[in-house]
């Protein structure tokens, strides 16, 4: 037992790296209350524990052996000469070469290589891709389209590397979903077409900032909190990142015809007037945005902001042809309210004036 330890502890120690990045697995091996035996240079045991294994722990910066072997130590400069004094210990029972550094500024990047934003493909474990709607009230919730994920799953985002394979990042998981609620206005109480999800993302997805590029223009994104008018021009950002236009046709729209699949009070969307009535999305568009068409600046507008209609359900035909279809899109400034009245969602995101939740605009604290 003695001996396979021995050449067990003796491999690790011969690379300088291998020994930085195998303490923690050292310390496992030896299960000894986190004291630790090594290898002194070159193959014999030493008794001496070495303290450098929590160097990780006790401070805040970056640790790295590189392609010379040098450890180096990048702390802040108040940490610096405790460092110092805990590695040249070290250094005196193991022999390594280390260098104490200031930390360079850093920033990490989730691993799918992109930022997600609202229009980003994602994915459930049961359901084909739809898009991702945006955050609201902070940066780690999140919206999307509701009859593609159910409570307690994982929601992916695919990415494919340069000359890789596909790969799938789990963002976060999906708190609850809605398929219907109950919309109060200053008149009545209406049964509403929800259909949708708020997701709790992981902190490496989050989204601090929601706006779309139109025309080499960034607009930051708001929920607009009455319903739209009919003929109102609307324009959604589809799966390919293309922006398709169209015009509310018919607001409010019920079909009960539809079996568990009715809808209650939502936007009909198609092609501009004059056209024949066709649906201006495709398979894979649902949780997609429906927004106001910018205008030209004037001096008065609000030119750096659109306004978000709805949320992208499905397509909707009639007489059983595709030359007759609409696009149906739910009322979001209705519906976002009910959402997160919900306990469920209260006890995740705290409890805030409905009136109030809106998309996140927080500033990047990276930016310079």
């Amino acid at each position: 037992m003695a001996t396979a330890l021995n050449s067990v502890l003796r491999w690790y120690v011969c690379s300088s790296e291998a020994w930085f990045r195998s303490l923690a697995i050292l310390r496992l091996i030896l299960n000894v209350d986190g004291k630790i035996t090594a290898a002194a240079s070159r193959g014999f045991l030493a008794t001496a524990p070495l303290s450098c294994a929590d160097l990780c722990s006790k401070y805040k910066g970056q640790f790295f052996c590189d392609t010379k072997d040098t450890l180096h130590v990048a702390v802040p400069e108040d940490s610096q000469q405790a460092v110092t004094k805990e590695v040249e210990e070290c250094q005196r029972k193991t022999f390594f070469r280390y260098q104490i550094e200031k930390p360079a500024e850093s920033r990490f990047q989730g691993a799918c290589g992109t930022d997600l934003r609202p229009g980003s493909q994602i994915a459930s474990v049961r359901y084909g891709r739809f898009m991702f709607s945006g955050t609201v009230i902070d940066e780690r919730t999140g919206i999307t389209v509701g009859h593609a994920v159910d409570r307690g799953e994982d929601v992916v985002m695919t990415y494919r590397p340069q000359n890789g394979q596909e790969v799938r990042q789990i963002i976060g998981q999906c708190l609850k979903s809605f398929l219907r609620v109950q919309v109060t206005t200053y008149r009545s109480e209406r049964t509403t077409t929800a259909d949708m999800a708020v997701l709790d993302l992981r902190p490496e997805f989050c989204v601090r900032r929601n706006s779309v590029q139109w025309a080499n223009r960034e607009f930051r994104l708001r929920i607009f909190r009455e319903r739209a008018r009919r003929n109102t021009e609307v324009m959604v950002l589809d799966q390919n990142g293309i922006f398709r236009y169209g015009i509310i046709r018919r607001e409010p729209f019920t079909n009960t015809m539809l079996g568990t699949n009715n809808l209650y009070n939502v936007y009909g969307i198609g092609t501009e007037a004059g056209l024949p009535q066709l649906a201006i999305t495709q398979p894979g568009d649902s949780g997609a945005l429906v927004m106001s068409v910018p205008s030209e600046r004037t001096p008065d507008s609000e030119d750096d902001v659109l306004d978000v209609y709805g949320i992208v359900l499905g397509r909707c035909f009639f007489e059983s042809s595709p030359e007759n279809s609409l696009t149906i899109a739910n009322y979001l400034g209705g519906v976002i309210p009910q959402l997160f009245s919900d306990q469920d969602v209260v006890n995740r995101v705290r409890s805030i004036p409905t009136d109030n939740i809106d998309f996140t605009q927080m500033a990047d604290p990276n930016a310079q």
